[in-house]
């Protein structure tokens, strides 16, 4: 996998993490994510802002072009959920040769 994370500090039981991917995020990638149930408000790809949300539980964000993403967890099966996002994002984002 070639998205790496990064745990950085936060507060109210939520962890937080840092997501690098190896190309930048694209407001196609959002579909993709729509169709393994995250769900996104529409104001903010209007805005250029990736927003993905699954069950309330994990929230991702980044600007559109950008190649680290904000992910916040609050779920009991956090890394699950993390890993999964995770492979989501290497799959969208890898280089191709």
């Amino acid at each position: 996998m070639t998205v790496k994370r990064h745990m950085v500090k936060s507060c109210c039981g939520s962890r937080s993490y840092i997501f690098e991917a190896e190309t930048a995020i694209k407001k196609s990638h959002v579909a993709e994510f729509l169709k393994k149930g995250y769900t996104t408000p529409p104001h903010y790809e209007k805005t250029g802002i990736f927003y993905v949300e699954l069950h309330r539980s994990l929230i991702a964000t980044a600007s559109f072009g950008a190649t680290k993403l904000s992910v916040r967890c609050n779920a009991a099966n956090c890394s699950q959920l993390m890993d999964s996002f995770a492979n989501t994002l290497d799959t969208l984002t890898r280089k191709t040769k």
